[in-house]
């Protein structure tokens, strides 16, 4: 059976939770990971502009994760909201992780998945859990590396921030997501 996923989020110094479903104006997105995980996709660009210059521990959650039951009811029992329309996209930009001091160079990413007919978005991937456990899930090269961004703090930036967060001791992650 398929896995469904929900974007769960809780920005740097806030309580609150918001949990994302993939429906925008009533229109489902893609319930399953691989149904909304490309590059552009309206619902995972709306979590990316939430975290745009933004520090927030984010993770999409699946129906069968059951490896943390907090988290779990954050995701499917709790209030939820419909992601809304952007043209909010990854380019020129670079993906943070400050848990872990890992950088993902979105313009070399695209670069690596150029060859694929659909690229495949790094966030949803990175920060999946329960990923494996039903269909639509991710399945593919450096499948290591598939959620173990989840519930970490994650903020996008531009260029300007890359080189001073290098010498922060931040390294950069050499991956690109195919199935």
């Amino acid at each position: 059976m398929g896995q469904y996923y929900h974007a769960i989020i809780k920005e740097k110094g806030k309580e609150d939770v918001i949990t994302y479903v993939p429906i925008i104006n009533g229109e489902c997105w893609g319930n399953k990971l691989m149904e909304h995980s490309w590059y552009s996709n309206c619902f995972v660009n709306t979590i990316c502009k939430k975290i745009y210059y933004n520090p927030s521990q984010v993770a999409w959650v699946g129906d069968y994760y059951n490896d943390n039951q907090e988290l779990y009811k954050l995701a499917w029992h709790h209030e939820t909201q419909e992601a809304h329309k952007t043209r909010f996209t990854l380019d020129g930009k670079y993906l943070i992780n400050h848990t872990k001091k890992q950088i993902v160079d979105c313009c070399d990413y695209v670069k690596k998945a150029k060859k694929e007919r659909w690229i495949i978005h790094p966030l949803p991937i990175l920060t999946a859990l329960g990923n494996g456990r039903g269909g639509g899930d991710y399945q593919g090269i450096n499948m290591e590396y598939v959620g173990t961004w989840g519930w970490d703090i994650i903020e996008i930036v531009d260029g300007k921030e890359y080189e001073q967060l290098l010498k922060q001791g931040y390294t950069v992650l050499n991956i690109a997501f195919k199935e």
